[in-house]
């Protein structure tokens, strides 16, 4: 565990250094060119009830899992169904000290809602992207929001702010083979080849040590 955890505390080190050498092949681009943050439905709180579908809020999602045991539940309503979370959607908190908190939606919670303050990245075209590489991607958008949001006197981003950070957007077999180089190098697995650039796979073995 303490590998894991020294690669986690420098993980948007990691995923910097390697945006940074997609950069030199890849042109730099808004993140809204192929995801979109969709913001979650302002629910009243004197509106809750004691059974229903659970509002996912910031204080609802912690070790980027879903916790529902503190959860506030909403009226079943088509007209909040635009605002509904399906397993394998990825969170993001737009406000407060945890700014910049993920989460991805596990199996098995049922039907959910979003709520205000809290961000659903929404891929554009699902061809372009490795599933997994969108999670390392968000783990990049989590470090810039966050030095965005405490660039202010109260933590607090927009979704059209996250919408225009700028990022490489490398073609699906380059993602496959940095997806494998992270899942290999969490695990302290590494084959010994090279599985994307060398140089930079150097680099991020000399910050884990």
């Amino acid at each position: 565990m303490i590998w894991e955890n020294v690669f986690y505390n420098n993980i948007s080190t990691y995923i910097s250094l390697i945006n940074e050498e997609l950069s030199n092949e890849f042109p730099v681009e808004p993140l809204s060119n192929h995801i979109k943050v969709q913001g979650g439905y302002a629910f009243k709180s004197n509106e809750y009830i004691n059974e229903g579908v659970p509002v996912i809020r910031i204080s609802d999602f912690q070790d980027e899992r879903i916790d529902l045991s503190t959860v506030r539940f909403y009226k079943d309503d088509k007209a909040y169904d635009k605002f509904q979370l399906f397993a394998g959607d990825i969170i993001i908190a737009m406000t407060g000290g945890t700014i910049g908190k993920l989460a991805i939606v596990q199996d098995g919670l049922g039907k959910l809602y979003l709520n205000q303050r809290v961000g659903k990245l929404s891929v554009i075209n699902e061809n372009e992207f490795e599933p997994e590489y969108v999670y390392w991607l968000a783990r990049g958008i989590q470090n810039k929001v966050k030095n965005l949001g405490y660039g202010g006197a109260q933590p607090n981003v927009s979704n059209g702010q996250i919408e225009t950070l700028e990022f490489p957007f490398p073609n699906k077999k380059i993602q496959l083979k940095i997806v494998e180089f992270l899942n290999d190098f969490k695990g302290n697995k590494l084959k010994d080849n090279v599985y994307f650039n060398e140089d930079v796979e150097q680099k991020i073995k000399k910050y884990q040590t």
